[in-house]
């Protein structure tokens, strides 16, 4: 099984263009959060896949919620269902590879994925080589041609950063500058549950975007109503120069909603 240091720490590698053409088209997907997901916004991000056939899919971070592994966890039920959840999570990636079959897929380690790890490292330390427990098994990553980047994530150009981040901010797109601030560079990022873009001008133009989520904006863990806004974000990025455009997609009574077409 990979080590936390397998998943969390070293620099971001920067990975080759999708496609040949001249624009790389991006659709970032994250915060999921398996079984606290929003069905219906879910089975629309998969039709939204098939219909804008983007060269490459991120899933970046928390597709599973693994609340059963959380030092928060206070209701003893949840600890009987944890390959349920497990399931769920598999079964809309397979989903998502039947809707973007040709698509790269990518998926970055969020912090509620990082709990699989540490909760064995933690509880189980002589389970931690078995490799029946290793991410890319358990989440089918192999299977389905996924490939895992752990938490420093990865960068689409030299100056594009994508992962999961680890900032919080009070308002949406607050979280963005600080991870614009952060890495240096523009990035899209999820953790917030927001949907917002930060945009720096100057001789040294960048942006970041905070890319939304796909879970309940009424989870049972949450008392009162959170601060979350549905939806993700879509890119066209150059595959001739450090160029691109981000544009959220908003979400609207449990749909996405691009190009004027619900989906």
């Amino acid at each position: 099984m990979a080590s936390k240091t397998d998943w969390a720490l070293g620099s971001a590698p920067l990975v080759k263009p999708s496609t040949k053409e001249a624009s790389e088209v991006v659709l970032f997907l994250s915060d999921l959060h398996f079984p606290f997901h929003d069905e219906e916004l879910v089975a629309s991000a998969v039709r939204f896949a098939k219909r804008a056939k983007p060269h490459r899919i991120v899933l970046n971070g928390d597709v599973n919620d693994f609340f059963q592994l959380s030092r928060f966890n206070t209701g003893m039920e949840r600890l009987d269902d944890l390959q349920g959840e497990i399931d769920q999570g598999n079964a809309f990636r397979a989903a998502l590879r039947r809707a973007a079959p040709d698509a790269r897929i990518d998926e970055t380690t969020g912090n509620h994925d990082d709990r699989l790890l540490t909760y064995v490292q933690n509880n189980a330390r002589a389970l931690t080589s078995l490799r029946a427990l290793e991410p890319d098994r358990l989440l089918m990553s192999r299977e389905l041609g996924i490939r895992r980047h752990d938490g420093a994530g990865f960068r689409l150009r030299k100056g594009f950063l994508v992962r999961h981040g680890t900032l919080v901010r009070k308002h949406q797109g607050f979280s963005a500058r600080a991870e614009l601030e952060s890495a240096g560079i523009s990035g899209v990022s999820g953790h917030t549950h927001r949907l917002g873009i930060f945009r720096q001008a100057g001789y040294g133009h960048a942006q970041w975007a905070e890319g939304g989520c796909f879970c309940s904006l009424n989870p049972d863990y949450v008392i009162g109503v959170p601060n979350w806004t549905q939806g993700c974000v879509i890119g066209q990025f150059s595959t001739k120069s450090d160029a691109f455009l981000l544009e959220e997609v908003q979400a609207r009574g449990g749909k996405l909603v691009y190009g004027g077409k619900d989906f």
